[in-house]
């Protein structure tokens, strides 16, 4: 059996995909469900562990071979790869066999040379500490520690020092991993531990001595995490984003407390990643399979985190028979803009991750598990399992063209942009303008030409060999950038040495339509010949000296609203034309809107605006979405300042309108300004969730945008009602208050969601807010310690510390999924609760799980007990 690896490259726009080779992998190297590749800073060389033989594979993307591979132990688990100081590390632990002498290790690889792997060190963790072979070994990014976390009997995260291997520090964890998260950024640096076993996520930090201290820990209410959801850290590190299979929840949470900042709801949501737009918000992609209990197909969600508010953005669904795996995940590029994904029926898509649209796909054939991005080498990484053996497909893109997403180039000037015929050197240019990125060049006349970056992005520098300037003409200047999008093109004058030069006019630009004016031509090189002309039309010139000529321009130039060209030309000698600039005959120009309200709430009557702008002539009209106001309700103040009362009927739904001042006959309209009407925003509740089981429960509804007369409607997954009237109270445009009364109690029964939607009054159906969830929550037990009873050794003492402990609670003792007891506890508070009971009981019983039932049979989660141990007394 030969696993191989297929290279494919492509080409054209809109991250076209092409053709296939492979490169031979070794026999016996067959590659686990998780096993995801690994690709160095060059884009040159990758690497991916072996489960079967224990072994780390190193492979050339370029030159489509193996390099080199090396043993590190009898199974080999999740690897990671930091590059720092000239050196390239690569961690590779393996299980092996503890209960047989043979200890779980993490083999560090020098992998600077990828022809010889070389044993840098080799962390051997203690006796009794198990791994998987799903256990990833985490690098700190200076490549001093190393962090692993082990599994099983007492599961913890280990840390060592990569030097010595010994081990620094630990920390105990809830439940057996599952998936782990680091941030690393200067000094701070954080990790996420979720478990499904327990339904917890714990955030621990590191410090630069390697000791690790428990932060926090969050529990998803009313939802359960799988083994196949990862936690990822937002961009700047604050906060953590992990999904909750078993209740189809989003959830973002504060890095330092465990707090709950955020949710949203995503069907049977999986693995997520991460990116930033250009605006620099989170953009999440959430992977979903198609659940047994649904019909609805799997694919990608898309959300966004705009001032901490998750909105989803798009959806990627793919054709009919496509299906996904727990093992798949999704992966952007740099720009956020192109996402790509796997499916387990051998099919690779690339999407439009802001709208959706499938942009291209390929068929790889057989199942494909884990993808990779290789962002300079331009291809996706991704492992395949086929018949024949396991598989890595490397797919080349393309992301150059017109449907580019990041913003297109545009410059501002070109210095110089004048240059004289007959250079006897190359020409270094300076490029001014905005949206330059790393890998941009210069397109002159057609032909690409190298630039560097400078000034954070603002200013290319390039050097134009001198062949250019042997004729008097213009040049055109374009910039390229990296991802393929071109800008508009800009002149560069090359004139006679002996040939009039324009420096800069004035005015520059003149408010239409204009009465006749002075225009005023600054440069060098005037001749007593030398003459202004405007479109082509020669003027009247006088001339002040080499450097200053002057001409009246006729109002029938000015009339129109346009640019008007400007060049001096030699009437004696025809052949001294100067370079050419632009007048700017402008129409009206709107500055600022401001209305009489603070806000433009949707469903209001009528208000007032106030236009501030320029060139507002007399008869201004004033147009919104497209229509014209009745010329009674707009008064044009002055020139800069228009007021009008704008009708009610153009805001009765919430959006964007469009402003524009359209002068008389020809004077042109300005560009539009927009105002925007809003809609009821629910921002959260007070209590921030309610006890299930509770009844007529009074809940603050807080937010924006709330008008008097707005309706209420609230329900779960399958019901919904509109609140009466009578119990919905306005108390300001923030704040609504509800009673959860009658039918409505049924809602409060057991935990889960309540979804809240305001709906302000309007001249039609009302104006909704989106939905705001607010939790009804069960009890929840995070701990369950037997104590021994202080001078009592008959009896022992169970300890529950959890949250939503109700008075009446009872605690129930599952053994085999049946209640064998129940028994009211000695002691009960919102976060704790014990009962004593006999020791040989707690014999009798061998492995059992609590749990609390509230009044009104609120079950919480089940939880082994554990004894108390001598750490845990020191730290009562």
């Amino acid at each position: 059996m030969v696993s191989s690896l297929f290279v494919a490259h492509g080409a054209g726009e809109r991250a076209k995909l092409g053709e296939t080779r492979s490169i031979a992998l070794p026999s016996y190297a067959i590659l686990d469900e998780q096993a995801q590749p690994v690709i160095a800073s060059s884009g040159k060389v990758g690497f991916i562990s072996s489960v079967t033989s224990g072994s780390l594979v190193a492979f050339n993307l370029t030159s489509g071979r193996v390099i080199a591979s090396v043993v590190v132990g009898e199974t080999a688990g999740l690897i990671s790869l930091v590059e720092t100081g000239n050196r390239r590390l690569v961690a590779v632990p393996a299980a092996n066999n503890p209960t047989g002498g043979h200890p779980a290790t993490v083999s560090i690889i020098d992998a600077t040379s990828t022809r010889r792997l070389d044993l840098r060190s080799l962390i051997v963790l203690p006796p009794a500490a198990q791994i998987t072979h799903n256990t990833r070994a985490i690098l700190t990014g200076d490549g001093k520690y190393c962090l692993i976390a082990t599994s099983l009997s007492d599961p913890s995260l280990l840390c060592f020092d990569v030097e010595t291997g010994q081990l620094v520090s630990e920390v105990a964890l809830a439940g057996r991993p599952s998936e782990i998260a680091f941030y690393e950024k200067g000094a701070r640096r954080r990790l996420a531990v979720a478990s499904a076993v327990s339904n917890s996520l714990w955030l621990i930090d590191l410090d630069a001595q390697g000791q690790l201290a428990t932060a926090a820990s969050f529990i998803p209410k009313g939802a359960n995490l799988d083994e196949a959801n990862n936690p990822v850290f937002a961009a700047n590190g604050g906060s953590v984003y992990i999904a909750a299979a078993e209740g189809g929840l989003l959830f973002q949470i504060d890095a330092k407390t465990g707090a709950e900042l955020a949710r949203i709801e995503v069907d049977s949501p999986q693995r997520i990643a991460l990116t930033k737009n250009a605006a620099g918000d989170d953009i999440l992609g959430v992977m979903r399979i198609r659940r047994p209990t649904s019909n609805r197909p799997g694919g990608v969600t898309i959300i966004s985190n705009r001032d901490g508010r998750l909105s989803p953005v798009s959806e990627f669904n793919p054709p009919e028979g496509i299906e996904f795996s727990r093992a798949n995940n999704v992966i952007f590029d740099r720009t956020g803009s192109v996402a790509f994904v796997g499916s387990a029926t051998g099919m690779l898509f690339a999407f439009n991750a802001e709208n959706g649209e499938l942009e291209t796909f390929q068929s790889i054939g057989s199942e494909l598990r884990r993808v990779e991005l290789n962002e300079r080498g331009r291809s996706v990484v991704a492992v395949r399992s086929a018949p024949a053996g396991d598989e890595v497909v490397i797919v080349g893109f393309d992301l150059a063209g017109s449907d580019d997403a990041s913003p297109a180039p545009r410059i501002s000037s070109l210095k110089p942009n004048v240059v004289e015929q007959g250079r006897l050197k190359n020409l270094r240019l300076i490029v001014n303008g905005e949206n330059f990125t790393e890998g941009s060049s210069l397109l002159v006349n057609g032909t690409e030409t190298a630039a560097e970056v400078v000034q954070q992005g603002r200013v290319l520098e390039a050097r134009l060999p001198r062949s250019l300037f042997d004729q008097p003409g213009a040049i055109s200047v374009q910039v390229k950038a990296a991802a393929g999008a071109v800008s508009e093109p800009s002149p560069l004058s090359v004139v006679r040495p002996t040939a009039p030069v324009i420096d800069k006019i004035k005015p520059d630009e003149v408010p239409g339509p204009a009465s006749a004016f002075t225009l005023r031509v600054r440069g060098k090189s005037f001749r007593a010949s030398s003459t202004i002309f405007v479109d082509d039309q020669p003027l009247n010139t006088e001339r002040f000296g080499d450097t200053d000529l002057r001409a009246l321009v006729p109002a029938e130039m000015a009339r129109s609203i346009k640019r008007l060209s400007i060049q001096v030309r030699d009437v004696a000698v025809p052949d001294l034309v100067s370079n050419e600039t632009g007048l700017m005959v402008f129409g009206p120009r709107v500055r600022e809107l401001r209305s009489s309200v603070s806000k433009i709430v949707a469903g209001m009557s009528q208000i007032g605006l106030r236009v501030f702008g320029e060139n507002f002539r007399k008869g201004a009209l004033l147009e919104i979405n497209g229509e014209a106001l009745p010329a009674n309700r707009v008064i044009r103040q002055t020139g800069g300042l228009i007021r009008v009362t704008v009708p009610g009927r153009f805001f009765q739904n919430a959006g964007p309108l469009s402003v524009v001042v359209r002068n008389p006959e020809e004077g042109g309209a300005s560009e539009p300004k927009e105002l925007q009407a809003f809609a009821p925003q629910i921002s959260g509740f007070e209590p921030g969730r309610v006890l299930a089981g509770l009844s007529d429960v009074r809940v603050d509804i807080r937010g924006e945008n709330f008008r008097r007369g707005a309706g209420v409607f609230v329900g779960d997954a399958g019901r919904a009602f509109k609140i009466e009237r009578q119990r919905v109270r306005f108390r300001s445009s923030t704040r609504i208050v509800v009673t959860l009364t009658n039918e409505l109690n049924e809602l409060l029964k057991q935990p889960g969601l309540l979804r809240f939607q305001v709906v302000n009054p309007n001249k039609a159906d009302g104006v909704p807010s989106a939905e705001k969830s607010l939790e009804v929550a069960g009890p929840q037990i995070l701990e369950a310690l037997i104590k021994p009873v202080k001078d009592d050794d008959l009896h022992v003492k169970l300890v529950l510390s959890g949250e939503n402990f109700r008075n009446g609670a009872v605690v129930e003792f599952v053994k085999n999924g049946a209640v064998v007891r129940r028994q009211q506890p000695e002691r009960i508070s919102g976060d704790k609760l014990s009962v004593i009971f006999r020791a040989k009981k707690l014999d009798a019983l061998g492995v059992f799980e609590v749990r609390v039932a509230n009044p009104g049979e609120v079950l919480s989660n089940g939880l082994r007990p554990r004894l108390e141990t001598i750490a845990d007394a020191g730290n009562q």
